[in-house]
Protein backbone atom coordinates (compact mmCIF):
# COMPACT_ATOMS: atom_id res chain seq x y z
CA UNK A 1 0.00 0.00 0.00
CA UNK A 2 1.16 3.59 -0.87
CA UNK A 3 1.87 6.04 1.76
CA UNK A 4 0.83 9.30 1.60
CA UNK A 5 3.68 12.34 2.52
CA UNK A 6 2.31 15.04 3.45
CA UNK A 7 3.10 18.45 5.64
CA UNK A 8 1.39 18.54 9.34
CA UNK A 9 1.65 21.14 12.74
CA UNK A 10 5.36 22.65 13.23
CA UNK A 11 6.70 21.90 9.53
CA UNK A 12 6.84 18.19 10.78
CA UNK A 13 6.09 15.92 7.78
CA UNK A 14 3.59 12.92 8.03
CA UNK A 15 4.35 9.45 5.68
CA UNK A 16 1.05 7.43 6.77
CA UNK A 17 -2.09 5.64 5.18
CA UNK A 18 -4.29 8.47 2.85
CA UNK A 19 -7.31 9.61 3.78
CA UNK A 20 -9.43 8.15 0.79
CA UNK A 21 -8.31 4.60 1.70
CA UNK A 22 -9.26 4.88 5.03
CA UNK A 23 -12.96 6.93 3.99
CA UNK A 24 -13.40 3.75 1.33
CA UNK A 25 -12.75 1.26 3.63
CA UNK A 26 -15.45 3.10 6.05
CA UNK A 27 -17.90 3.64 3.31
CA UNK A 28 -17.22 -0.58 2.40
CA UNK A 29 -17.69 -1.55 6.06
CA UNK A 30 -21.17 0.58 6.74
CA UNK A 31 -22.28 -1.42 2.92
CA UNK A 32 -21.90 -4.24 4.36
CA UNK A 33 -23.30 -3.59 7.47
CA UNK A 34 -26.43 -2.38 6.25
CA UNK A 35 -26.29 -5.47 4.19
CA UNK A 36 -25.89 -7.55 8.14
CA UNK A 37 -29.14 -6.05 9.28
CA UNK A 38 -31.21 -7.40 6.45
CA UNK A 39 -29.94 -10.62 6.66
CA UNK A 40 -26.86 -11.82 9.46
CA UNK A 41 -24.37 -13.93 8.49
CA UNK A 42 -20.90 -14.94 9.57
CA UNK A 43 -19.63 -14.04 5.70
CA UNK A 44 -20.40 -10.86 6.01
CA UNK A 45 -19.74 -10.34 9.39
CA UNK A 46 -16.33 -11.27 8.46
CA UNK A 47 -16.16 -9.38 5.51
CA UNK A 48 -17.48 -6.03 7.55
CA UNK A 49 -15.08 -6.60 10.82
CA UNK A 50 -11.73 -6.98 8.44
CA UNK A 51 -13.27 -3.73 6.42
CA UNK A 52 -13.72 -1.83 10.05
CA UNK A 53 -10.26 -2.69 11.29
CA UNK A 54 -8.67 -1.88 8.33
CA UNK A 55 -10.69 1.59 8.16
CA UNK A 56 -9.34 1.97 11.86
CA UNK A 57 -5.64 0.96 11.41
CA UNK A 58 -2.98 3.44 11.98
CA UNK A 59 0.38 3.40 10.02
CA UNK A 60 2.07 6.70 10.52
CA UNK A 61 5.41 8.19 10.54
CA UNK A 62 6.28 11.43 11.67
CA UNK A 63 9.55 13.23 10.64
CA UNK A 64 10.82 16.50 12.43
CA UNK A 65 14.25 17.66 13.26
CA UNK A 66 14.17 16.56 16.64
CA UNK A 67 13.69 12.70 15.56
CA UNK A 68 11.37 10.06 14.09
CA UNK A 69 8.30 8.80 15.35
CA UNK A 70 6.31 5.60 14.58
CA UNK A 71 2.44 5.17 15.39
CA UNK A 72 1.25 1.65 13.72
CA UNK A 73 -2.26 -0.52 15.19
CA UNK A 74 -6.02 -0.07 15.19
CA UNK A 75 -6.33 4.07 16.10
CA UNK A 76 -7.03 3.54 20.14
CA UNK A 77 -4.68 0.49 20.56
CA UNK A 78 -1.38 1.97 18.28
CA UNK A 79 1.99 1.06 19.59
CA UNK A 80 4.52 4.54 19.48
CA UNK A 81 8.10 4.50 18.79
CA UNK A 82 10.49 7.24 18.87
CA UNK A 83 14.30 7.43 17.73
CA UNK A 84 16.12 11.11 18.31
CA UNK A 85 17.29 12.61 15.14
CA UNK A 86 21.28 12.17 17.03
CA UNK A 87 20.86 8.91 16.74
CA UNK A 88 19.93 8.22 13.46
CA UNK A 89 22.69 7.56 10.54
CA UNK A 90 20.97 7.73 7.33
CA UNK A 91 18.19 6.93 5.10
CA UNK A 92 18.46 4.35 2.51
CA UNK A 93 16.57 3.25 -0.30
CA UNK A 94 17.61 -0.10 -1.49
CA UNK A 95 16.03 -3.55 -3.54
CA UNK A 96 15.29 -6.46 -3.57
CA UNK A 97 13.64 -9.41 -5.76
CA UNK A 98 11.35 -11.70 -4.06
CA UNK A 99 12.79 -15.39 -3.90
CA UNK A 100 16.41 -14.20 -4.53
CA UNK A 101 19.27 -13.79 -2.18
CA UNK A 102 20.94 -11.17 -3.63
CA UNK A 103 20.57 -8.69 -7.07
CA UNK A 104 17.46 -7.70 -8.70
CA UNK A 105 15.78 -8.60 -11.80
CA UNK A 106 13.33 -6.01 -13.09
CA UNK A 107 9.73 -7.53 -15.34
CA UNK A 108 10.57 -10.50 -14.13
CA UNK A 109 6.78 -11.64 -13.09
CA UNK A 110 7.50 -14.84 -10.99
CA UNK A 111 9.78 -12.79 -8.94
CA UNK A 112 8.90 -9.42 -9.02
CA UNK A 113 11.36 -6.65 -7.42
CA UNK A 114 10.67 -4.30 -4.68
CA UNK A 115 12.14 -0.53 -3.67
CA UNK A 116 12.64 -0.48 0.43
CA UNK A 117 12.74 3.11 1.63
CA UNK A 118 14.27 2.51 5.34
CA UNK A 119 16.62 4.38 7.88
CA UNK A 120 19.40 3.13 9.91
CA UNK A 121 20.51 3.64 13.38
CA UNK A 122 23.78 3.82 15.30
CA UNK A 123 23.70 0.48 16.16
CA UNK A 124 22.91 -0.76 13.26
CA UNK A 125 18.93 -1.47 13.19
CA UNK A 126 17.46 -0.76 10.06
CA UNK A 127 13.60 0.41 10.39
CA UNK A 128 11.45 0.03 7.17
CA UNK A 129 9.21 2.69 6.22
CA UNK A 130 7.60 1.97 3.07
CA UNK A 131 8.03 -1.07 0.49
CA UNK A 132 6.67 -0.07 -3.67
CA UNK A 133 7.53 -2.08 -6.75
CA UNK A 134 10.25 -1.50 -7.77
CA UNK A 135 8.96 0.98 -11.04
CA UNK A 136 7.77 3.22 -8.23
CA UNK A 137 11.51 3.46 -7.12
CA UNK A 138 11.44 7.71 -8.51
CA UNK A 139 8.77 8.38 -6.14
CA UNK A 140 10.17 6.76 -3.30
CA UNK A 141 13.35 8.19 -3.89
CA UNK A 142 11.22 11.65 -3.63
CA UNK A 143 9.96 11.22 -0.56
CA UNK A 144 13.25 10.51 0.59
CA UNK A 145 15.06 13.34 0.02
CA UNK A 146 12.17 15.19 1.16
CA UNK A 147 12.41 13.53 4.60
CA UNK A 148 15.94 13.99 4.62
CA UNK A 149 15.87 17.48 4.13
CA UNK A 150 13.71 17.77 7.12
CA UNK A 151 15.30 15.78 9.58
CA UNK A 152 19.19 16.78 8.42
CA UNK A 153 19.95 13.30 7.50
CA UNK A 154 21.89 12.19 4.80
CA UNK A 155 20.21 10.01 1.93
CA UNK A 156 21.97 7.02 0.65
CA UNK A 157 20.83 5.50 -2.84
CA UNK A 158 21.63 2.03 -3.23
CA UNK A 159 19.44 0.39 -5.67
CA UNK A 160 20.59 -1.74 -8.21
CA UNK A 161 19.87 -1.23 -11.84
CA UNK A 162 20.83 -4.50 -13.29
Amino acid sequence: MKLQLRTVEDGKISLSIGIWFRLSLFIISGVVAGALITSPAAGPLIFFLLALFGALYEERWIFSDSGIESRNGLLFLSRKQFWNISTVDELQLTSFTKGKSSGISPGTPFLPSYAVLSFVTHEGDRKTLEVLPLRKKAELERKAVRIADRCGLSFINKTETG
